[in-house]
């Protein structure tokens, strides 16, 4: 249940933080298309509380930690030409 509100924290900031930049250049490109009907202001203060909430949480709950298969020893690196193989 921690990790479901932990990943909710992190998803809320970033669709609020894209809201409010998609928001804001809706308004540059036509002013008053957005402002007419919300206060900018008051979504970018969500942004940073979410914000604040989303960094605040724990780094291991927000990004799990990936295994890595690395090639054997034996084996050469794929994408690598002949000699660059020679060199290692």
């Amino acid at each position: 249940m921690k990790e479901f509100f932990i990943r909710l924290t992190h998803d809320v900031f970033v669709i609020s933080l894209v809201t409010f930049i998609v928001y804001f250049f809706a308004d540059v490109i036509k002013p008053g298309l957005v402002t007419n009907y919300i206060n900018l202001n008051m979504l970018l203060l969500f942004v940073i509380a979410s914000g604040i909430g989303a960094v605040l949480t724990p780094l291991e709950a927000r990004c799990p930690k990936v295994p890595v298969a690395l090639p054997s020893a034996g084996r050469p690196l794929t994408g690598l030409t002949s000699s660059e193989h020679e060199l290692q």
